[in-house]
């Protein structure tokens, strides 16, 4: 799987087109949005405050809209699971596969296991049904210690 890199070599990150799969499925506290509910300003071209969405909007970085993970057909409208990551300053670059679609991350286990032998992933299952840690063993203990702080239940693989 030639695709599977974390950095992209292409000069222009994708467009979301009809994708507006974070405009759902992460909470926004500048608009008071929850996590798992259609933001109130996706409209039919994307987001209709787009020239003024919070920080939190602006910051968001979708790794495959920006090229560093998947194919055309990875995009998370069409696939059910959207990309992102975090660094932390122990852990280093965290990366995370949440699935919005209930059963579409099968489809991309191969890619997540690839990414997994070099870096840390937490794959959190629709309804939060399964969270899983993967990746080097030193690290998703470390991954899961974090992550039992913040209250998030998982298990490690």
């Amino acid at each position: 799987m030639d695709h599977v890199k974390l950095t992209s070599d292409k000069p222009n990150p994708r467009v979301c087109g009809g994708c507006t799969a974070c405009c759902t499925v992460y909470p926004v506290a500048a608009l008071n949005k929850k996590a798992g509910v259609t933001c109130q300003h996706v409209c039919e071209t994307g987001c209709a405050i787009y020239s003024t969405h919070p920080q939190e909007c602006k910051t968001y970085e979708c790794l495959w809209r920006s090229n560093h993970l998947g194919t055309d057909e990875d995009r998370p409208d069409k696939s059910g699971v959207i990309f992102g990551s975090n660094f932390d300053q122990e852990l280093g670059l965290i990366l995370y596969a949440q699935e919005f679609r209930e059963g579409s991350i099968k489809k991309l286990m191969p890619l997540i296991q690839s990414i997994a032998r070099c870096n840390l992933v937490y794959l959190a299952y629709c309804h939060n049904k399964n969270n899983v840690v993967m990746g080097p063993m030193n690290r998703a203990t470390q991954l899961s210690e974090f992550l039992e702080a913040k209250n998030v239940a998982f298990q490690s693989q």
